[in-house]
């Protein structure tokens, strides 16, 4: 799907009658970018009925996004409310599709519905939301679905057993494989394996620890949209979301200025070293803060690199200062790749972060030419 880039305007209709409005918005629906950024209306932090607009990291990875993406992320980013409107506009506005949504409980799955799913759709402007024949509607304590007249649906669920998804988004996935390892298997083997290739799978979670399948799978997508090599439709796109790429992690600093410890000077040297970034003195003072309040699910909650994501949370075992300067100074990794083991021939990158494709490219030649060599000997 391709976006139109369009600057976002505040309340561009407001002053319009209600006929005026009808007109101007039946302009725009085939915008499916100015849909996102001025049609549907959620509900704020703050509790307030408000137009969703797209913050800077969601219009990124809308942007930049794969048929199949990764997402490890910080919280509170608004990416799951970002994507489950995504998934609600294309059941709308694409006849014949079918859009999942899986949460992690029933709990979480009733209230995405009700918050995500049901608020921006009941909230459309009357004459539009009119247009859309509902066929079967139905929620509860374990989620939602809707069936419209031109064929396609939306659900939230906790699992989707039996049938095609054209559309899926699996919510905090490492949550449920901590929690939920059964359920975890159920996915990989059975909800996954309803999506075909060419259709859109959002996988987005904050970090559970090492180990399980958000993890393994997060490192090789990692892995492999790190090698700058053309992603097939098997591949999962790796997109990293930190706190400090959303500008709202930030907070005024004292009139008598910054004042880091040596600890602290040491870490945010390392993160910017280990992400090529510069943290303001305003990000670094918000994060101290902030830090004070989450303690030692500080870097689970919101992560500085995707390695401290994984390696400080769930049953740490490893020092977070220590594995964070360990990373910045790390180089990448050896090349690593499927190798027919009768020709010799190579199929596919599978462990690449940097380096020179020309030189990757010669030196799996060389290595196929050797196992070529040693199987006529």
């Amino acid at each position: 799907m391709t976006f139109r880039k369009n600057k976002p305007r505040c309340d561009e209709s407001a002053e319009m009658t209600e006929t005026e409005q009808r007109l101007f918005i039946m302009t725009k629906l085939s915008n499916p970018w100015w849909r996102l950024n001025h049609l549907y209306k959620i509900q704020n932090e703050k509790g307030e009925l408000v137009t969703f607009r797209m913050r800077p990291a969601q219009r990124q990875l809308f942007r930049s996004m794969h048929n199949k993406n990764i997402i490890l992320k910080a919280r509170q980013l608004g990416f799951s409310t970002a994507i489950d409107i995504y998934l609600l506009d294309q059941a709308l506005f694409i006849p014949h599709l079918k859009c999942g949504i899986v949460a992690q409980d029933k709990q979480a799955a009733s209230e995405i519905f009700r918050t995500k799913i049901a608020v921006p759709f009941d909230h459309l402007p009357d004459w539009l939301r009119a247009s859309f024949t509902i066929v079967e509607r139905r929620s509860g304590a374990s989620g939602g679905y809707i069936l419209f007249g031109h064929g396609s649906s939306i659900q939230v669920a906790t699992s989707f057993r039996s049938g095609t998804v054209q559309r899926l988004h699996i919510s905090e996935h490492g949550k449920i494989c901590a929690k939920y390892p059964a359920k975890a298997k159920e996915l990989r083997t059975g909800t996954l394996n309803a999506v075909s290739d060419e259709c859109i799978i959002f996988d987005e979670s904050t970090a559970e620890g090492v180990g399980g399948d958000f993890y393994e799978m997060s490192n090789r997508a990692q892995e492999i949209t790190a090698s700058g090599l053309a992603l097939t439709p098997q591949d999962y796109k790796f997109h990293f979301y930190a706190w400090w790429q959303d500008l709202k992690y930030s907070a005024r600093v004292p009139e008598s200025g910054l004042k880091l410890s040596q600890e602290k000077t040491a870490y945010f040297s390392a993160v910017e070293k280990a992400m090529n970034i510069t943290l303001t003195d305003e990000q670094k003072h918000w994060y101290i803060c902030k830090e004070t309040e989450q303690r030692e699910e500080m870097k689970q909650e919101f992560p500085s690199t995707p390695q401290e994501a994984f390696l400080t949370s769930g049953r740490r075992v490893f020092s977070a200062e220590s594995t964070l300067q360990a990373e910045s100074f790390c180089s990448p990794p050896l090349i690593v790749y499927d190798i027919e083991p009768v020709t010799g021939t190579k199929t596919k990158a599978q462990s690449l972060r940097d380096g020179n494709k020309a030189e990757q490219h010669r030196d799996a030649d060389e290595l196929s030419a050797g196992l070529g060599a040693a199987g006529s000997g």
